[in-house]
């Protein structure tokens, strides 16, 4: 793998998920390098939060610092509501595929809300589930 030319391996690591990405940086350095660009961060962070992207936070944002940060966020959300937090990956899994197969937050409104009804649509908000 490391034989490959560095702009096509830059390119595969675009197409991890976060959680592989960071297992891939544990491996060299050189790999690290690659897992820890820009590029694949802000795929990470706009595939997560599409509307996000939009808002200005600086003129040259951290990307990864960014995406680990609201990741934190979303799972302090979670220990707040007395929800497991072991089960935060669940409900990013949940999020994305709500998001990838247009279910209009159909599937997260009810999954949370049977947990807690107060607290259901912030929490949806708060790992990307559009409604």
């Amino acid at each position: 793998m490391l034989t490959l030319p560095e702009p096509l391996l830059l390119r595969l690591v675009c197409f991890l998920s976060p959680d592989d990405t960071l297992s891939l940086a544990q491996t060299c350095r050189h790999l690290a390098r690659l897992a820890g660009e820009d590029l694949v961060w802000r795929r990470h962070f706009l595939y997560r939060w599409p509307d996000a992207g939009m808002q200005d936070e600086g003129a040259t944002p951290a990307w990864k610092a960014r995406y680990m940060a609201r990741d934190r966020a979303g799972v302090a959300a979670v220990s707040a509501t007395g929800l497991d937090p072991a089960l935060g990956p669940l409900y990013r899994h949940m999020a994305d595929w709500n998001a990838e197969e247009g279910m209009g937050g159909r599937l997260g409104r009810a999954f949370f809300a049977g947990y807690n009804a107060a607290n259901a649509d912030e929490l949806m908000l708060r790992f990307g589930v559009r409604l």
